[in-house]
């Protein structure tokens, strides 16, 4: 029996890790769904020259990355 000890606390303590993980990987994963919603929340047209508008332009690609994130992590 004291030879199986150590091994059952270690499966515990390997299973609280597991459970923690989990549980925080969600949590984050919440809020990155949250944000990349709120930034994507307004569309933004892609302006008809780049060099014209280059701020514009700028918008337009972090709006459209924040969309992509925004289906990778199916919210």
């Amino acid at each position: 029996m004291r030879g199986r000890y150590p091994f059952v606390v270690l499966a515990v303590l390997i299973a609280l890790a597991t459970a923690a993980n989990i549980l925080f990987t969600v949590s984050v994963e919440h809020k990155f769904c949250q944000v990349a919603s709120a930034a994507s929340a307004t569309p933004v047209q892609r302006p008809a020259s780049a060099k014209a508008s280059p701020v514009r332009e700028t918008q337009w690609e972090w709006y459209m990355r924040f969309r992509s994130l925004k289906s990778s992590l199916g919210c």
